[in-house]
C-alpha cells in the first residue's frame, strides 16, 4: 500500500508543479483491486496529502522483483480534479477528467491521462522503495520522480531523441 500511495503522492506533486498557491490537482485511482482506491491531492505550494482505502494490503512482487502496484489498484478509472484561478475570476474554476486505468501502476496511468485528457506530450515517472522486512528499518526508505514536458515547436529530432532516451529508461 505504501508503494501505491507514494507513487500517487509523487505524481500529484509533479502534476502540481507550476500551479499557483491554492490551485490544486487531485488524483483518485478508483480501481477494483484490494487497495480499494488511492487518493492524492497537492497544491501550488507543493504540499501534498493522500490516503489508501485499505492500507493493510501487502503487495506481491512481480517477476522483475518490483511490487505489483497494478494488481493492488486493479482495473477502473482515474478521476482527476484540478482547480485553476483564471485571471479576473474571483473563484477558482474546477476541471474534471476521467480516464480508464491502463495498468494500475500509477505513473503509467498519469501519463495516459496527460496525453489523452490534457493533450500534453512528455513523460512522468515515480518510484518508491519499500524495505521488505517486518522488523526495524522496514517501510519506505526512498522515493523519487521526474516529469519531462515537450516545449511548443520542439524540433522532430529532439522529440525522437527524447523518445529514444525514455525507451532506454524503460528497461531499467
Amino acid at each position: 500500500a505504501s508503494a501505491a500511495l507514494g507513487r500517487a503522492l509523487l505524481c500529484s506533486l509533479l502534476c502540481a508543479d507550476g500551479l499557483k498557491g491554492d490551485e490544486t490537482v487531485q488524483l483518485r485511482f478508483n480501481g477494483d483491486g484490494p487497495l480499494r482506491g488511492v487518493l492524492a491531492i497537492s497544491n501550488g505550494k507543493l504540499e501534498v496529502k493522500g490516503f489508501v482505502g485499505n492500507p493493510k494490503v501487502n503487495l506481491d512482487l512481480k517477476p522483475n522483483g518490483k511490487l505489483d502496484v497494478g494488481a493492488g489498484v486493479g482495473q477502473g478509472q482515474l478521476f482527476v480534479v484540478r482547480t485553476k484561478q483564471l485571471p479576473g475570476e474571483k473563484a477558482p474554476s474546477i476541471y474534471n477528467s476521467i480516464t480508464e486505468l491502463q495498468t494500475g501502476e500509477v505513473a503509467e496511468d498519469c501519463n495516459y491521462w496527460l496525453a489523452e485528457s490534457e493533450q500534453k506530450q512528455g513523460a512522468l515517472a515515480a518510484g518508491v522503495f519499500v524495505q521488505p522486512s517486518d522488523g526495524p528499518g522496514s517501510g519506505v526508505t526512498a522515493a523519487c520522480g521526474w516529469h519531462v514536458h515537450l516545449l511548443p515547436f520542439a524540433e522532430e529530432s529532439a522529440i525522437s531523441r527524447l523518445e529514444q532516451n525514455l525507451e532506454a529508461l524503460s528497461s531499467l
